[in-house]
């Protein structure tokens, strides 16, 4: 457990939020590479839980960008499974289904990752019908990993 992950477990928010900036400041000032990333995603995750889905946006973006730079693809992974819940909370479901669904098909997808996002696409996939979700899914095979970074970068001004 990171610093800052018993506040945003019992909904500390902002205690969560500083902590996790106060990590990120450790990390980049020790270059800490590996902790950058995570500490980003903790940050975009807290910001979304509150509602700041602009700083949300800023902090997964970062992270996304972080990892694409060092070319680790199963970290650009995870990063793309916290956007899910982003896309879906700024009104984007189709976009975070069609993460999800890619996701789910890619081997160097995390494992435990795949179980959280499976529950992600089943919410998603419930709120459309099965038809567009069939439509979704056969879509997203055809995408490459840069295409679905593109999406998740994408603002939509939400």
């Amino acid at each position: 457990m990171g610093l800052g992950d018993a506040d945003y477990e019992t909904g500390a928010l902002d205690a969560a939020r500083m902590r996790y900036e106060q990590s990120l400041a450790v990390c980049r000032e020790h270059e800490v590479e590996d902790g950058i990333p995570l500490s980003l995603l903790r940050l975009g995750d807290a910001a979304r839980t509150a509602g700041d889905h602009a700083a949300s946006r800023r902090y997964l973006a970062e992270a996304l960008q972080f990892e694409v730079r060092r070319g680790h693809t199963g970290a650009i992974t995870h990063v793309l499974s916290h956007i899910i819940p982003l896309l879906d909370s700024e009104g984007r479901a189709e976009e975070a289904l069609a993460l999800a669904a890619y996701l789910l098909q890619r081997p160097e997808s995390r494992v435990p990752d795949k179980g959280r996002v499976q529950q992600l696409f089943e919410g998603l996939a419930a709120k459309l019908p099965p038809e567009q979700v069939a439509t979704i899914q056969q879509e997203s095979r055809a995408k490459t990993l840069d295409e679905m970074c593109d999406v998740a970068l994408l603002d939509k001004g939400n």
